[in-house]
């Protein structure tokens, strides 16, 4: 419909929605590990907290 050079769209004007699938789901939102690789990257500090932890880790408190 016309009016004074505006364009009135109802919902009857307008074409139906495509059903939500997983896949257009999936494209809608962000991807986090979009641009992850296979290769994880470590800096020595966190090799040396991880053995200290796999060295130190179950040892019972003893008194001395």
């Amino acid at each position: 419909m016309h009016f004074i050079g505006v364009i009135v769209q109802t919902k009857d004007d307008l074409p139906a929605s495509p059903a939500m699938t997983k896949e257009i789901a999936l494209k809608m939102g962000p991807n986090q590990f979009g641009t992850f690789t296979n290769i994880l990257n470590m800096d020595c500090t966190l090799l040396i907290s991880f053995c200290s932890d796999i060295s130190h880790g179950g040892v019972e408190i003893q008194d001395w």
